[in-house]
C-alpha cells in the first residue's frame, strides 16, 4: 500500500465517522407567551409556546375574532427537542420591571 492510498484511506475513514456519528450540536431555543383577544367577547388567555404570533395561529386553532399578541419572549439556552415544557421565563432583577425583546 502506498503512502498516497494510506492517506486516502485513512480520511475516507475520518469522513465516513463524521457522517456515522455527527458531534452534538448546541441550539437554542426562543420561547414565547402569548395573549390572545377575542375582540367579540373581551375575553383573553395566555399560553406559552414555541411559536411566535404569527405561527401560532397556523398550527393550533385560533377564532377569527382573536388577536394573537407577543407579552414576553426568552430564550431557553438549554436542549430541547420539541418535547415537554418549555424553560420557564426568567425573573426580573429585584428592583426591575421584567421586560422583553423587542418584537419583530
Amino acid at each position: 500500500m502506498t503512502k498516497q492510498s494510506l492517506i486516502n484511506w485513512f480520511l475516507t475513514l475520518i469522513a465516513l465517522a463524521a457522517i456515522l456519528f455527527p458531534p452534538a450540536s448546541n441550539a437554542e431555543l426562543r420561547a414565547f407567551r402569548l395573549v390572545i383577544r377575542d375582540q367579540n367577547g373581551g375575553t383573553e388567555r395566555r399560553v406559552v409556546s414555541r411559536f411566535d404570533h404569527i405561527q401560532y395561529p397556523m398550527y393550533h386553532y385560533v377564532k377569527k375574532t382573536e388577536l394573537v399578541e407577543i407579552e414576553q419572549t426568552w430564550m431557553c439556552w438549554t436542549r430541547n427537542d420539541y418535547v415537554g415544557a418549555l424553560c420557564p421565563a426568567p425573573a426580573p432583577a429585584e428592583g426591575q420591571v421584567a421586560t422583553t425583546d423587542p418584537k419583530p
